[in-house]
């Protein structure tokens, strides 16, 4: 009884090997900051942190639906094309309207009709994910060329480089942190909905 009553205990103190990865991943980060603080006086300041925030916010984004897509056993490398081409489109919709809602539509439609091209071609053609976005990449990179010609677009107006800027919550003695709220509260709804939701199960084993 003794030996069944110490293993049960045992069992149920004993973390999963997801949990123990998840762990260190954080144990790791955190020694990060501790060693980068030590080294830097200005490391741990809030101008710092926000800088950080908003130098990695689209990388967040890219990565965000990208983990998606990786969770189903796929590949898209076409998704810094894909970024390049609706950034340039946005842009000259946006120096030629003079309206910030218009070029991000824009760029957003771009994006999606080429996500939804990458997705015809893997699952109604048959073609692998990783053969069709590599193709994919170089055509977008080709119309991103052949568009721009060389040139720079610039010339934006205030509302546009205010929202670039990652100020939009200039207004707000918290917006920093609204802004790293606002990260870290997607990044783990998407990541609960994935790992409790039966469509992400599936997901999650189909990947596996």
């Amino acid at each position: 009884m003794s030996i069944l009553t110490s293993e049960t205990l045992s069992s149920r103190f004993t973390l999963s090997g997801n949990v123990m990865q998840t762990l260190y991943r954080v144990l790791a980060v955190a020694l990060l900051c501790v060693t980068l603080t030590a080294l830097s006086d200005v490391f741990l300041t809030a101008n710092n942190i926000l800088n950080v925030l908003r130098q990695t916010a689209l990388l967040f984004l890219m990565a965000s639906g990208l983990t998606l897509v990786i969770l189903t056993a796929g590949l898209d490398l076409s998704i810094g094309a894909n970024v390049a081409l609706s950034g340039c489109l946005a842009a000259s919709v946006i120096k030629i309207t003079g309206s910030p809602l218009l070029g991000i539509a824009t760029g957003i439609g771009c994006g999606f009709i080429i996500g939804l091209t990458n997705g015809v071609l893997v699952t109604a053609l048959r073609i692998p994910s990783f053969i069709a976005t590599y193709g994919m990449m170089w055509v977008l990179t080709g119309i991103t060329y052949y568009y721009m010609a060389g040139e720079t677009i610039h010339g934006f107006p205030p509302g546009f480089r205010q929202l670039g800027s990652g100020h939009l919550f200039e207004h707000l003695d918290d917006g920093g942190r609204l802004l790293g709220a606002i990260q870290i509260v997607e990044g783990h709804v998407g990541e609960v909905g994935d790992l409790h939701a039966h469509t992400g199960r599936q997901a999650g084993l189909g990947g596996a």
